[in-house]
């Protein structure tokens, strides 16, 4: 996951708000009607000494790790989800 400089600037200036992590990952291996994953994190905490640099990093990580658990569960392993629909 690449992301831009905006999402770490906003940490900087909204200090009040919580920023969660949202992965996705839709597959179709079980049929050919597409299910969709959704994993909600925990906010993101940052130091105040952190630049935004590293900060775009953190949130990069964070969001990469979500999204690599979620293919390796998605489809396959459903204990951790709950239907929705």
């Amino acid at each position: 996951m690449k992301f831009e400089g905006g999402l770490a600037w906003l940490s900087t200036k909204l200090l009040d708000v919580h920023f969660v992590p949202i992965g996705s990952y839709m597959h179709t291996i079980r049929n050919d009607k597409p299910e969709l994953h959704l994993h909600v994190g925990s906010p993101t905490t940052f130091k105040e000494s952190m630049s935004n640099d590293e900060r775009t990093r953190l949130f990069e990580k964070t969001l990469d790790q979500m999204l690599e658990e979620l293919r390796e569960k998605a489809g396959f392993d459903d204990s951790d989800f709950e239907r929705l629909i």
